[in-house]
């Protein structure tokens, strides 16, 4: 009998193995990877110069798809108008072929977001990744992989971009390689900026803002429904054409996002896109009475 419950106990373990082998070539087949831990953090703030996006990548480790002897050697940022015009992710290709020339023209040369400028950690700010006009994307040279690479269990921050554009929910890759034939895509969803709606209306940006954070709350930035109700109600406060109104309603909802985000209720990300985009809307609001003057 414990021979018998042995030898389940072994078929089972190696069902477990097989299927979880079958689950990582799945992935590696169309390039596609999950990560257990987060890849890339963002923290975004506003400044005279525009909003600043300030980026830190990690290489996960000790999940299904991490490899001991992987570095990322690129970042990328969604910066298009239409995030659905085209897939974000990168088509399977072979490994001695070129880096997707065709796909990342659909990703730049399209209607997007062009930042007013752009930084880079030490030995990725070389002259391709800074090249104007400036783009998403971010690459460590061959010539410095060793040295300036992220290693599994690193960190590296300095992806900084600044735009007049405020934050919208987009998607991001890292790739990681090795120095043979392998390679893999990690894509988490961020956020980056993202053009207005034009024309520019009141009741299209709370339309926006009240699609983003439904968003949040399935990617875990807003924590509890109750949470996301609330949010929702002070968004529609917003969508009034009374100048006194507005700015009432985005100093409460100011107020309450800040709070919550203390606490620990809001993600950094969940803080940046209600809070950012409520001042944006007073902001637009105040310029488009200016110009009627």
């Amino acid at each position: 009998m414990r021979s018998i419950t042995g030898i389940l106990s072994i078929l089972i373990i190696l069902m477990e193995t097989l299927g979880a082998e079958e689950k990582k070539s799945r992935a590696n087949e169309f390039g596609l990877a999950q990560s257990s831990s987060s890849t890339v953090a963002v923290a975004v703030t506003q400044a005279k110069e525009g909003y600043h996006y300030q980026y830190t990548i990690s290489y996960p480790t000790g999940d299904l798809y991490s490899n001991p002897f992987g570095r990322v050697g690129q970042f990328r940022v969604d910066l298009r108008h239409n995030p659905l015009g085209h897939s974000f992710f990168y088509p399977h290709r072979e490994p001695e072929t070129e880096p997707g020339d065709e796909h990342d023209r659909n990703l730049d040369e399209v209607p997007r977001v062009y930042p007013v400028k752009k930084l880079a950690p030490l030995l990725w700010d070389h002259k391709y990744v800074l090249e104007t006009p400036y783009h998403g994307w971010w690459t460590c040279p061959s010539w410095a992989d060793r040295e300036a690479s992220v290693k599994p269990g690193q960190k590296l921050s300095g992806f900084i971009l600044i735009t007049k554009e405020p934050p919208g929910i987009r998607n991001s890759m890292l790739r990681a390689s090795n120095e043979t034939d392998w390679n893999e895509d990690y894509y988490q969803t961020t956020l980056a900026p993202a053009s207005p709606p034009e024309p520019f209306t009141a009741s299209a940006w709370t339309a926006r803002m009240l699609s983003d954070v439904a968003e949040a709350r399935k990617l875990g930035w807003i924590k509890s429904d109750d949470q996301l109700d609330k949010i929702k109600k002070l968004i529609a406060d917003l969508n009034t054409q009374d100048k006194k109104k507005l700015k009432k309603a985005v100093n409460v909802i100011e107020k309450y996002v800040s709070k919550e985000h203390k606490a620990g209720r809001l993600t950094d990300e969940a803080d940046a896109l209600v809070r950012l985009n409520a001042l944006y809307l007073l902001k637009r609001m105040n310029q488009e009475e200016k110009g009627k003057k």
